[in-house]
């Protein structure tokens, strides 16, 4: 497929030393303008609000933009809460409030889902977080993206060069790629979703289509990366968009959308959601560590399985020692799921 620039342009562009430091602090923009969509150009998104009646709440419908007779939906968002979970909204902030009492927490932010009946309530929402590891979820779409595209971008191999240099320190590590080892992107993408390995996503920041990754954010309706910006700050609800993508494959194919959640399935952090759940419980997800010894931030996003039924939880916490965070997700993550287990028809 035709390039729409003929040579890669660093729009965000950092040397490479600042680089590494840069993508481990998992805001992966090393922008390079290149490659249109199928229809001959990147795809944005148009949004329009409807009301159904005085007495209901109005919804957004977001849909993409850039072909030529079709208008590809998206989502459609209701823009109020729902009143069916506002018990559970205040059993969040009460639990949330203590954890604030003891110092565990300083602030926390939390955004949950009914998948099924497209409801939804949400705690401190207009707080903002950097969403460390995170958005490795959104360099898996738009890797899975670039491959609808240009069929053949999961088989090309790569191979790193040296250890990834930055002064992160991120506490849970797993298992990451061999340096001078040869890997397929889909190895990588493995290695960067089940393990969150920083090696994996570095190699693959560094060669990603940086139209197709900026887009993957401008399509869920937020806005540009800023030039030169080392960290993407997100609201909870804000990123519970990349994950109902997913899970409603509504900008990936079928099959790419299947492959995501397969991978996030087998995400290795079991101090958060799956701690805070029974052990058969399924589930897709992804956490995110970041922050500095002023104050550390951890985050675990997710969608949950009941029966024939699906939630979506999104947990963003900021406080002074990492170790005591797990426990605050833990804590949410059990909460919701005893409340949904409780309800009617699940």
């Amino acid at each position: 497929m035709k390039s729409l620039i003929k040579k890669k342009v660093s729009i965000f562009y950092l040397p490479l030393t600042m680089i590494g430091t840069y993508l481990v602090s998992y805001f992966f923009i090393r922008a390079t303008i290149s490659t249109p969509s199928a229809s001959g150009s990147i795809n944005s998104t148009t949004k329009e609000t409807a009301s159904v009646s005085p007495s209901q709440c109005d919804y957004t419908i977001r849909r993409l933009d850039g072909f030529t007779f079709i208008r590809p939906l998206l989502f459609v968002e209701q823009n109020c809460e729902s009143s069916r979970y506002l018990g559970l909204k205040a059993d969040i902030e009460n639990l949330i409030n203590e954890f604030k009492a003891n110092n565990d927490v300083t602030s926390a932010s939390v955004y949950f889902r009914d998948l099924r009946r497209s409801e939804w309530v949400s705690y401190n929402d207009t707080e903002k977080y950097y969403p460390g590891s995170l958005m490795k979820l959104v360099l898996l779409i738009a890797y899975l993206r670039e491959d609808e595209m240009m069929p053949g971008t999961l088989d090309k191999h790569m191979t790193l060069a040296r250890p990834v240099s930055t002064d992160k320190h991120p506490v849970y590590l797993s298992k990451s790629i061999e340096i001078g080892k040869s890997y397929p992107v889909r190895e990588l993408l493995r290695y960067m979703i089940s393990y969150s390995d920083n090696n994996a996503a570095y190699l693959l920041a560094e060669n990603v289509n940086q139209t197709i990754f900026t887009k993957t954010i401008t399509d869920m309706g937020m806005d540009a990366p800023a030039m030169n910006a080392l960290n993407y700050p997100v609201t909870a609800h804000q990123y519970s968009y990349f994950m109902r993508t997913v899970y409603n494959s509504s900008y990936l194919s079928i099959n790419h959308s299947e492959f995501a959640a397969e991978l996030l399935s087998t995400c290795d952090f079991t101090r958060g959601f799956t701690a805070g759940m029974p052990a058969e419980t399924k589930m897709i997800h992804k956490f995110g560590e970041s922050g500095d010894p002023s104050g550390q931030q951890l985050h675990e996003s997710g969608i949950i399985y009941i029966n024939d039924d699906a939630y979506l939880l999104t947990v963003m916490t900021k406080g002074k020692d990492m170790q005591q965070l797990p426990e605050v997700i833990r804590s949410i993550a059990s909460l919701v799921y005893q409340h949904i287990s409780a309800e009617p028809g699940t």
